[in-house]
């Protein structure tokens, strides 16, 4: 964390007198923004693939086109990987929005902060095991049911991330695919709609992770393999009694990790 990053999200939160906003989110940013140094940062994507890729990503993302094509048709972001399944939340805008800040509707695990009487009142999913992909975006997802969220860009991190600390990312793409299909099962009162919501995801993330394969050379398609393997366990997430599907879930999360 930067310096002055709590200091920061606290401003944020004591923006509002009546504890409109739920949580707030520090902004991630490059190592040497935060220790003003230029020392090598072992990010993921450059530990797991050549530095000339890295740069043409890059420069791919540049163009305004290539971004809406991430961004939109590739779903390289947390609300376009996620299926809305609640319809009491707080909107955004019913909260002006403080200095430096800009409204949020999910967050990554690694930038979130909340206040403490959401915090007990939406915990985390007890049901998920290991690496629990999209955790984060559904407990944050539900805190919105009790105030705004906020993104403070003015409360910088740096997010230091190691490659030998994830799952094989066939396992990775197979468990967030489920694991949003288990929030759905779970948490949806019009499960026939949200469960399409969710099919018609799974088939664009087909679409984007073959690309996302083809683009990196990886021959042997990790992404894809992952889509089709939650692909065939999902139609089981609908046969089970809703009173009980974590403990099933966890046994099928505890075979999907062993493998």
């Amino acid at each position: 964390m930067a310096a002055d990053c709590a200091e920061r999200i606290l401003e944020t939160y004591a923006s509002e007198r009546e504890d409109w906003i739920a949580a707030v989110a520090a902004t991630n940013v490059s190592r040497s923004r935060v220790y003003g140094d230029k020392r090598g940062a072992n990010d993921m994507s450059q530990a797991r693939q050549s530095p000339g890729l890295s740069e043409r990503m890059r420069r791919l993302r540049r163009n305004a086109f290539m971004r809406w094509v991430f961004r939109d048709l590739l779903l390289f972001t947390n609300k376009g990987s996620f299926v809305p399944y609640d319809s009491n939340r707080c909107e955004a805008y019913a909260v002006p929005t403080p200095p430096g800040a800009t409204p949020l509707w999910l967050m990554a695990g690694h930038t979130m902060t909340v206040r403490r009487n959401v915090a007990l009142t939406e915990p985390f999913e007890n049901h998920l095991l290991g690496y629990a992909p999209a955790e984060d975006l559904d407990c944050s997802y539900r805190w919105g049911r009790h105030g705004a969220m906020f993104c403070q860009r003015r409360a910088c991190l740096y997010h230091h991330q190691v490659a030998t600390a994830r799952i094989k990312r066939k396992q990775v793409v197979t468990l967030t695919l489920l694991n949003i299909l288990f929030f759905v099962r779970r948490s949806s009162s019009r499960q026939l709609v949200h469960g399409a919501a969710w099919t018609w995801m799974m088939m664009r993330r087909f679409v984007a992770d073959l690309l996302r394969d083809l683009i990196r050379g990886r021959i042997t398609l990790p992404h894809v393999r992952g889509v089709l393997h939650a692909a065939w366990l999902a139609p089981l997430m609908f046969l089970q009694e809703r009173s009980a599907i974590g403990d099933w879930y966890e046994d099928v999360q505890a075979a999907i990790l062993k493998r």
